[in-house]
């Protein structure tokens, strides 16, 4: 019986070693590595496979020159990232497609935000895009006896209501001590602008480009006046629905990423950006854009000149609203963990 057992025990002794040396071979460092290898190369084809995708509504202007220029460039492709465009011919229908769901980021102005903010839509901002002061103007027939801002009382001026450019016209009006109904106002389509001015039905237009320069190309240089205000400061603002931030947060840190790069581009060459534009956009003549081009501040931020202009709008939307309401605190719609994540100096926001 001992026998026996001394024969188990070298038996089971044996299946030890085995099971000892069959183990170490699976854990190998070589397999390891070779295993790492294969799982990595899976990780990269999904990603290829199945980039982050979004639908941006486009409102297909200069303001969002910094969204043209990362396509081009292929920060989008870098990022892994799909961005299908919606176009829209102002920054108004754009939000309001975002705000349906039909696309899940887009641009505008900052007044449709202030507009849309103050009627409690669920609005938020992840960053300004640009900022000039020669975005909107009236453009004024001189034979109607338009040479400068002095001369709009009595006129008939086309708007666009509950827009940017009238914020700007009642801005204007104010600065030259003119009573607001001291003009009259004619509400117009942005696409009606041009033919009415040309048509005569009214002495001028407060409107945005592309319209300006068209307004401008439709008569000779000695007959048109184009007004602007120091008073008035247009920015551009990238927003989502609230529930986007959650629902595309990885597509929309990896587009601000993106634009961050195109903000750099645009600083470095200023020349090849605005070709870039020119091209996306197909401008026929270039030439004033070229004239605007070094007055446009292309800047990825979140500061307090945004708070003020929004509260600013804000103030003038809830005393024209009936009834009259409050206005929102502009500071609670910003989403800026995006852009504190690429380039915290970039936000600078103080209560």
């Amino acid at each position: 019986m001992s026998r026996i057992i001394r024969a188990g025990s070298n038996i089971q002794s044996r299946s030890r070693t085995m099971n000892s040396n069959t183990a170490n071979a699976l854990v190998s460092p070589g397999k390891i590595l070779i295993l790492l290898a294969v799982m990595t190369l899976i990780t990269a084809c999904t990603k290829t496979q199945a980039p982050e995708q979004l639908v941006f509504a486009d409102p297909n202007q200069a303001m969002v020159s910094l969204v043209y220029i990362a396509e081009a460039q292929g920060y989008f492709r870098d990022e892994n990232l799909s961005v299908t465009y919606k176009k829209f011919t102002s920054g108004r229908d754009a939000m309001n497609s975002v705000l349906a769901g039909e696309a899940d980021v887009g641009v505008a102005t900052e007044f449709p935000f202030a507009n849309n903010l103050l009627q409690g839509k669920p609005l938020r901002i992840l960053g300004t895009l640009y900022r000039t002061n020669l975005n909107d103007a009236v453009v004024a027939r001189r034979d109607r006896g338009i040479q400068g801002a002095a001369d709009l009382a009595g006129k008939r001026i086309g708007v666009t209501p509950n827009t940017n450019s009238e914020f700007m016209l009642s801005t204007m009006l104010r600065e030259e001590a003119i009573p607001e109904d001291k003009v009259t106002r004619v509400p117009l389509k942005p696409e009606q602008m041009v033919d009415a001015l040309e048509r005569g039905e009214v002495d001028g237009i407060a409107t945005w480009s592309p319209h300006i320069v068209d307004a401008q190309e439709r008569f000779a240089s000695d007959q048109t006046s184009t007004l602007r205000t120091p008073g008035y400061i247009a920015l551009s603002l990238l927003g989502v629905r609230f529930a986007t931030l959650a629902e595309k947060h990885e597509a929309l840190q990896r587009l601000i990423r993106a634009l961050v790069r195109a903000e750099d581009f645009v600083n470095a060459h200023r020349d090849e950006a605005l070709q870039i534009v020119v091209d996306h956009l197909a401008i026929e003549q270039p030439e004033k854009l070229q004239e605007a081009w070094p007055e446009l501040k292309f800047q990825v931020r979140l500061d307090n000149v945004l708070l003020s202009v929004l509260a600013n709008e804000g103030r003038w939307l809830a005393a024209r609203a009936t009834p009259q309401q409050p206005v929102p605190d502009y500071q609670a719609t910003l989403a800026p963990e995006f852009l504190e994540a690429v380039r915290p100096q970039y936000v600078t926001v103080q209560q």
